[in-house]
């Protein structure tokens, strides 16, 4: 399902479980992996200079950025880190780029160079977090993001949150293609917001803290995840479906104990609306404390 995997690469722990986690999918999916360092290097900031000068600043800052990823890959096989792939070394497999990481990762994905895009850890900045790397890659990547919480762990269990929209179809086939490949399990689950008793509901209904336009849309819904989950082929693969009353974003975080990997899909509008506006995706990406990986909207709207 990934022939092409490109990871985010630097000098900082959270991208050595990236890297550990990406080998091993290439690995266990027979796929390509190419690593990507972007950075504004000091040299594009002098124009005045000369251009042999500047070429010769600029390939001592490559080398010198080359050399540190190098050292912290010499690391982890000392550590006992298995980082064989193939023929080629993972240094020969690094491209250091002079543009912002987001940038120099989707300039790649964009070519169509990348099935899947790994990231590190997000870092955490706040309630006001509009940034960072991780927001500009799943505002724009044309393929899959992966983002490597935490350690490298065995799949074993998936969480599949869906919404029961188009783009769940696409997310729950690709957590589906996954497990199959990875011999896991997957649990789908979908939250469907409770609402408060209403005026006119039976007596039975408000004692429980139900109505009956609640009861026939949790049983709607019910019928609709069955649909969904019976459209896709699970040959191979063993599932689980939960249909539970809960805002989605909390039932999604509560969940996560358990699982290795949650599979899910991304809002689908993009621009300053996905800068701003919250979802369940981008809750997913700054509270989850295990792997994620983001399947964004075949058709996105630009909303600016």
């Amino acid at each position: 399902m990934f022939r092409a995997i490109l990871v985010g690469v630097d000098d900082r722990d959270a991208s050595e479980a990236a890297v550990l986690a990406a080998v091993d999918l290439a690995r266990r999916l027979h796929a390509e992996l190419e690593l990507v360092h972007g950075a504004d290097l000091p040299a594009s900031l002098w124009p005045w200079i000369g251009r042999e000068v500047l070429a010769s600043i600029e390939a001592d800052q490559r080398a010198s950025i080359r050399a540190r990823i190098a050292e912290r890959l010499r690391c982890l096989r000392e550590r006992g880190e298995d980082l064989s792939l193939g023929e080629r070394p993972l240094e020969t497999r690094l491209h250091v780029v002079s543009a912002p990481p987001a940038k120099a990762l989707l300039d790649r994905a964009l070519r169509g160079d990348a099935d899947l895009i790994v990231l590190g850890e997000h870092e955490r900045r706040g309630a006001a977090d509009i940034g960072g790397t991780a927001r500009a890659v799943l505002a724009k990547a044309p393929c899959p993001t992966w983002i490597q919480n935490g350690p490298r762990r065995e799949v074993a269990r998936i969480l599949a949150p869906v919404d029961l929209s188009d783009h769940s179809r696409v997310s729950l086939e690709g957590a589906c293609e996954l497990a199959r490949r990875l011999r896991a399990r997957v649990h789908v689950l979908h939250a469907l917001v409770p609402s408060h008793p209403i005026l006119g509901a039976d007596a039975l209904g408000a004692l429980v803290g139900e109505t009956r336009p609640q009861l026939r849309l949790r049983d709607a819904a019910q019928g609709h995840l069955d649909a969904l989950v019976e459209s896709i082929d699970w040959s191979g693969v063993e599932r689980e479906v939960e249909l539970v009353e809960e805002e989605p974003r909390r039932a999604l975080l509560a969940r996560q104990e358990g699982f290795d990997l949650i599979a899910m899909g991304t809002h689908g509008a993009t621009g300053l609306a996905a800068a701003v506006l919250g979802s369940t995706a981008w809750a997913a990406v700054r509270g989850a404390r295990i792997p994620l990986l983001l399947f964004p909207q075949p058709r996105r709207a630009w909303i600016l």
